[in-house]
């Protein structure tokens, strides 16, 4: 259900974003095409935001959309002092939310009956001895699962250079 519930408002979002794009392109003479492209866009995000589960992803989506809206109004209006009611709105938004979140998480008696996760508990057994073998040491191939292997005899064609490169002369002075 949750699966179906976000594809369809993604689609809707989606819709809306295309729908904006194609309106602030035809109708957007004087100016206003960005405003029109970002009021959708405000819309879409809100609308794409709802059909999450996620309560943070709402917030955040809530927080999108006034941002957007915001931007929105400055550039339609040239007003700097929008961005203050942006400000206000985001702090109101962030107070609210976190009140939304505790009251949800009161509310829900789901998360309060999950199992704690279980956490990670080291052994009490003394540790083994170790096989790190230091640099000087040299390196000591396991000898548990292969048997000794002969080593190849060395051959001539590795110490010739496999391509032949012309000889830079140096510059002269």
């Amino acid at each position: 259900m949750n699966h179906y519930r976000r594809s369809t408002a993604n689609r809707v979002a989606g819709g809306i974003a295309l729908f904006g794009l194609i309106l602030a392109f035809t109708t957007g003479s004087g100016g206003l095409n960005v405003p029109i492209f970002f009021v959708a866009l405000a819309l879409a995000v809100l609308i794409g935001s709802l059909g999450t589960p996620n309560r943070a992803s709402v917030l955040g989506g809530l927080h999108a959309f006034v941002w957007l809206l915001v931007v929105a109004i400055f550039i339609s209006t040239g007003s700097g002092h929008i961005f203050v009611l942006g400000i206000i709105a985001s702090i109101l938004l962030g107070i609210f939310g976190r009140a939304m979140f505790a009251q949800h998480r009161q509310n829900n008696p789901v998360a309060h009956n999950r199992p704690a996760r279980p956490y990670y508990q080291p052994s009490r057994q003394a540790p083994e001895e170790s096989q790190y073998r230091g640099y000087e040491q040299g390196y000591q191939p396991s000898t548990t699962n292969q048997p000794a292997a002969e080593p190849l005899p060395p051959s001539d064609q590795y110490e010739q250079p496999q391509a032949q490169y012309p000889q830079q002369m140096p510059p002269q002075q």
